[in-house]
Parts: C-alpha cells; sequence; structure tokens
C-alpha cells in the first residue's frame, strides 16, 4: 500500500464512515442458493411427515371404531366394546304373549326356565296390580334399600333417573321394547335410557359372557337371575337355597352368556301360565307397604 493511500486511510473524520476491502459478489449467491436449498428440502421433510401423521391417525381411528362399535345382531352399534352388544326381543310363530316355563336341575339345583314372548318389557315402582291381564310376567328388579327404603343401584324410569348408585356392575336397559343384559363399571345406556324414555336398572353381575362371577355373599337363599340364553331373555328361579356363587356356576352351565341377580327369597311376583291361561303368584308381597318396590314387567 502506498504512502498516500496510507493517509487516506487514517485521515477519517469522526462523522464519516467508510467501507474497507471488498466482497465478491459470487460469495454472497453462493450462500444465498445454498440457504434456499436447505430452506425448500426443510419444508419438503415436514410436508413428508405431516402426511404420514395424517394417514396413521386416519388407519387408527378406522380400526378403533371397528374394535369398539360392533353391529349388534339387529344393526344398532353399541358405545362401549366392555358391554354386551345384543338386544333381545323374544317372539315365536304363535303371535301371542306368553310364558313357557320349563323345569330342570342343575348342579343339584331345582331350577324353572320361564321365556316370556312377543311381550313388551317395562319397569314399574309402586305395588304390583296382581288382577292387570296384561302382565304376563313380573318379578321384583332392584333391591330396596333397609335404612331409607331407596332403590339400590342406579335406576331409570320412563326416562327419568331415580337413583345413581354404581354400587352393582350388572345392568339391564329397555329401549323401544328392547332389552340389553350386561356387566360394566360404567355402562352408556344409563345415559341412553335416560334421552330415550326408557329404562334401567342395575344388581348383582352372575354371568358375564359366559363365566360365572364370584360372590361374597355368604348366605344361602333362593336365587332368581335374568338372563340371555342362547339369545333369549330368560327369567331362572332356583327353588333350593343356595350360595350366589354356586347359582352362577349353575347358569353358566345352563348355557346363559349374561345374566344378572334379581330380587330373590320369598319376593312377590306374577306369571300368566301358558297351560291353564291362570295368573300365578310368586312369591309374597311386602308385609309392610313400600314406596320404591319395583319389578321388572312383561307386558302383552
Amino acid at each position: 500500500m502506498s504512502h498516500d493511500k496510507e493517509n487516506k486511510i487514517k485521515d477519517i473524520s469522526d462523522d464519516e464512515v467508510r467501507i474497507i476491502g471488498t466482497t465478491t459478489a459470487s460469495g454472497n449467491d453462493g450462500n444465498d442458493k445454498r440457504r434456499k436449498w436447505y430452506i425448500i428440502g426443510a419444508l419438503c421433510a415436514a410436508l413428508v411427515i405431516v402426511l404420514l401423521v395424517l394417514i396413521l391417525t386416519h388407519h387408527d381411528n378406522t380400526t378403533d371404531t371397528a374394535n369398539s362399535m360392533p353391529l349388534t345382531t339387529d344393526g344398532t352399534a353399541t358405545e362401549d366394546s366392555s358391554v354386551n352388544d345384543v338386544w333381545y326381543a323374544n317372539s315365536d310363530n304363535s303371535g301371542r304373549a306368553h310364558v313357557t316355563r320349563r323345569d330342570t336341575v342343575v348342579a343339584g339345583m331345582h331350577l324353572s326356565l320361564m321365556t316370556p314372548y312377543n311381550a313388551t318389557p317395562e319397569l314399574s315402582v309402586g305395588e304390583l296390580n296382581s288382577n292387570d291381564k296384561s302382565i304376563i310376567l313380573a318379578l321384583q328388579a332392584a333391591d330396596i334399600r333397609r335404612d331409607n327404603g331407596g332403590i339400590v343401584g342406579a335406576f331409570v324410569l320412563k326416562g327419568e333417573p331415580l337413583a345413581w348408585s354404581l354400587s352393582k356392575k350388572g345392568f339391564c336397559a329397555i329401549i323401544n321394547d328392547r332389552m340389553i343384559i350386561g356387566v360394566a363399571d360404567n355402562s352408556p345406556y344409563f345415559e341412553q335410557t335416560a334421552e330415550q324414555g326408557g329404562y334401567f336398572f342395575r344388581q348383582f353381575p352372575l354371568v358375564d359372557r359366559g363365566q360365572a362371577c364370584e360372590s361374597e355373599q355368604t348366605k344361602k337363599a333362593a336365587r332368581r337371575a335374568l338372563c340371555s340364553i342362547n339369545d333369549e331373555v330368560v327369567i331362572v328361579l332356583c327353588h333350593d337355597k343356595v350360595l350366589m356363587t354356586d347359582f352362577a356356576k349353575a347358569l353358566a352351565q345352563l348355557g346363559a352368556y349374561n345374566a344378572i341377580y334379581l330380587v330373590g327369597g320369598d319376593a312377590h311376583g306374577i306369571y300368566l301360565d301358558d297351560t291353564d291361561g291362570q295368573t300365578h303368584k310368586i312369591g309374597e308381597k311386602w308385609s309392610k307397604k313400600m314406596k320404591n318396590v319395583n319389578y321388572l314387567i312383561f307386558r302383552s
């Protein structure tokens, strides 16, 4: 560098800015191009990841829907795969409402199998009218509390919830004259019956998908059950005093797919005998009036 140039560089006033040295234009262009390709590559990679996530999510949702919402025999899908997904409405070619009774012995227990046909199931609360000729079968459904006379377990009457307890896992729901029986901690059918004007009650579980349920009850008593057997709703009465667990095992041996308990012992009920056309009494009425005594009724 010449002496004159050095003097010019040094001779810079306080308010003057000078750029010393040079930068080639080709160097900037190369860096810009590389940055451009890096950005394009990153965007492409992000797009591929988003597409993969969308494809996998759609696949998982399709699989989950297929597994959690199996179609029932009548094309209705359930909301919870943990519960039974079959709705029942017993019917035969006769077209008339009636009850068939079959007596048998299983594991030393004397049982009566009562199957209602061409009848409408419902729940009722209050004393049963034994003179109502439209009733072909009626048995007590949910238990009554001894302390305050309230209904034990969740209970819905014509869409109106009367009790909300989850103390018992067995349940029965009735919607549009069809019945479902199952075992589940939380059932979507409580809300569904409330929304659609149906019926719902809970009881002890006896058979869950063909497997007998164990019970901690140690007292022997005459037992009753609401069962699904061979795709039909069947009421089973045990005329011997037995343990709850032994009764459950007998029901499973009998071929029950799902079964829940009904009020047993000498609880009141009636049925219309198909052989003589007469209404017969089952058990005895309460010695005192119970406001919340409730019945599962099959009506012509």
